[in-house]
């Protein structure tokens, strides 16, 4: 799987999904399934890097250990390389959520009738100075407090690992 997938999205994966915005546009209108679809795809390219990433440096030891008990491929995936990997794949979510704030926030710049993205783009515009700082700090709040309730929850999933 890994063979046919690489090379498209090791091909995809360079191109920032800000330089799609137009494309997108045309493609699905100014609405929220093109925010979504960017959106998606720049997280998306973030998680498989982080998920081959770990699985690849999951211990062979244990994998090896797996194995000599007599544990199939299905059993070591479940019982090995997942538990081994999700701290890793948790901090990837965490920079997928900053990632996809970003994201949102500058598709709303370029195309959007709706969102604190195309406000504060509105307010540029007029020089309006108060509302692209409350919109600003409202993103920031946002991010804020989303990146801490992952950061528990990430921290009460992963309570068995060493810290």
């Amino acid at each position: 799987m890994e063979a046919a997938l690489s090379p498209i999205i090791e091909g995809l994966r360079p191109v920032p999904p800000v330089a799609l915005i137009p494309l997108v546009i045309v493609w699905f209108g100014i609405g929220d399934t093109g925010k979504i679809f960017l959106t998606s795809l720049a997280c998306f390219m973030v998680m498989v890097v982080n998920t081959v990433v770990s699985a690849r440096n999951v211990n062979p030891v244990y994998i090896q250990a797996a194995k000599s008990l007599g544990a199939s491929e299905s059993k070591i995936y479940l019982t090995v390389v997942l538990p081994a990997i999700v701290p890793e794949l948790l901090s990837g979510f965490r920079i997928g959520i900053a990632l996809a704030f970003a994201i949102t926030v500058a598709a709303e710049f370029m195309g959007a009738e709706y969102g604190i993205g195309y406000l504060i783009m509105q307010a540029s515009r007029t020089l309006n100075t108060e509302v692209v700082l409350i919109g600003t700090l409202i993103i920031g709040l946002e991010a804020f407090f989303i990146e801490r309730m992952l950061k528990i929850c990430s921290d009460h999933i992963t309570r068995w690992t060493e810290k």
